[in-house]
């Protein structure tokens, strides 16, 4: 994996402008899931974390609408308002638990939004929920 200080890091405030700068090996190397959503919140970048999380292969996610096809579960105040609270400016992030439970098993996660540095983007990162948080903010 890919050491926290070249990279991204979950949960960081720059965390928008260190995914700009990412490869794609580098992207698909990060150790927390990745959804980039244009504005009309169809998926353009989806890693290999995520892929595996979700347990659907890139080929199947991108192109597809995230609230409507591929995250229904998502479709809540809690997610899908806070979503929008940042993509409009009212919030410059936000960081919540939510359970993932669309085609699979439930998983309790984090989820950390942030508008993309250019354009009227937005990225959605997914972790795993650890057992503290500690470790959830400690790692990459």
């Amino acid at each position: 994996m890919i050491e926290r200080t070249k990279t991204a890091r979950f949960g960081g405030e720059d965390v928008a402008n260190r995914l700009a700068q990412l490869g794609d090996t580098e992207f698909d190397e990060l150790s927390f899931g990745v959804i980039g959503l244009d504005s009309q919140g169809v998926v353009r970048a989806y890693n290999a974390a995520e892929s595996k999380l979700a347990g659907r292969p890139k080929v199947e996610v991108i192109g597809q609408r995230f609230f409507e096809v591929l995250a229904p579960c998502a479709r809540t105040v809690e997610f899908q308002g806070r979503y929008l609270d940042v993509r409009n400016g009212k919030l410059d992030s936000a960081l919540f638990e939510h359970v993932l439970d669309h085609r699979m098993n439930p998983t309790r996660v984090f989820i950390h939004l942030k508008r993309t540095v250019l354009g009227d983007g937005m990225w959605i990162l997914v972790r795993r929920r650890p057992p503290s948080i500690s470790q959830w903010l400690g790692s990459t």
